[in-house]
């Protein structure tokens, strides 16, 4: 597994404020890796997320095509 932490600086136009204040990356090489750390840690996550935001989370599930 690998990840990443994106800050957000911006958006468009120039000068206008990023839509989200970071996006948290997680790769995985299958689908059942995938699975497999949620079922391990998804209810640890999500009861830690108060403490550093009172902004509901968003999850999208993506495929790295390049």
């Amino acid at each position: 597994m690998r990840t990443e932490i994106d800050r957000g600086i911006g958006s468009f136009p120039p000068g206008a404020p990023p839509p989200y204040h970071a996006v948290g990356h997680l790769f995985f090489r299958t689908m059942d890796d995938l699975q497999t750390a949620l079922a391990a840690t998804a209810a640890e996550f999500i009861a830690d997320e108060p403490n550093y935001t009172n902004v509901p989370s968003v999850v999208q599930i993506s495929e790295v095509v390049e």
